[in-house]
């Protein structure tokens, strides 16, 4: 099958008409669009007729009508003529957008972003759960770190609003609904995944075995 001519949308192509297969759309079809009539009468003697596919795909509905409902055999082969005219040009153009291919590596690139965009879905999810349980969900986030592969990822994920890809973007904060109860609950206190600041995973590290705060390097008896 020969390989159809790649066109734009709206981009027009040639019809080559006869001056008798002209005389014939006009004046003996019993029903034609006017615009059609018009773009045939405007054509130049000898100059081919300009339409877009869709023009022509149209066009060739009333010539096929017309020879559809012929009983003059002489008019109906003439009429066929000119629509096998039109198919011949729709056979060499389209204005559809080429299928893209996808090589191997293009898939492995795309299992990987979906996967690390499941899983930055799944520990969303978690975190909106936690934070449902702490009834913090509408308080704002002061941190929430994200690896610079994470960031990478959101931007990539469709569906994701433009103000978060800008703050992703930024390495600012992502979620601002959920935020550590830190000051009221102590470092221990958090939900699964949730890393914190540096300074904060420095004081958890710190902390006694049996959960009780740091001592300082001051004031011990």
């Amino acid at each position: 099958m020969p390989t159809k001519k790649q066109i734009q949308p709206g981009e027009t192509v040639p019809l080559k008409l006869t001056a008798t297969e002209r005389k014939l759309v006009l004046e003996d079809l019993m029903c034609l669009d006017e615009d059609y009539e018009q773009i045939i009468r405007e054509t130049p003697t000898g100059k081919p007729v300009m339409m877009t596919l869709d023009e022509l795909d149209d066009f060739g509905g009333y010539i096929a009508a017309e020879a559809n409902h012929c009983d003059d055999k002489k008019k109906e082969k003439k009429l066929d003529t000119v629509f096998e005219k039109i198919q011949s040009v729709m056979d060499r153009y389209t204005d559809e957008e080429p299928p893209q291919t996808l090589n191997i590596e293009d898939a492995r690139k795309e299992k990987v972003i979906s996967d690390q965009a499941m899983q930055i879905a799944e520990f969303a999810a978690k975190a909106l759960v936690a934070a449902e349980q702490l009834r913090i969900k509408t308080k704002p986030l002061d941190n929430f770190w994200l690896a610079p592969g994470q960031r990478d990822v959101l931007l990539l994920v469709p569906g994701v609003s433009k103000s978060i890809k800008k703050q992703t973007g930024e390495g600012q904060c992502v979620l601002h609904r959920v935020r550590s109860r830190q000051h009221d609950d102590g470092p221990g206190r958090r939900f699964a995944g949730w890393r914190g600041t540096e300074a904060d995973r420095r004081a958890s590290s710190r902390q006694a075995p049996d959960g009780s705060p740091p001592r300082g390097n001051h004031g011990e008896g």
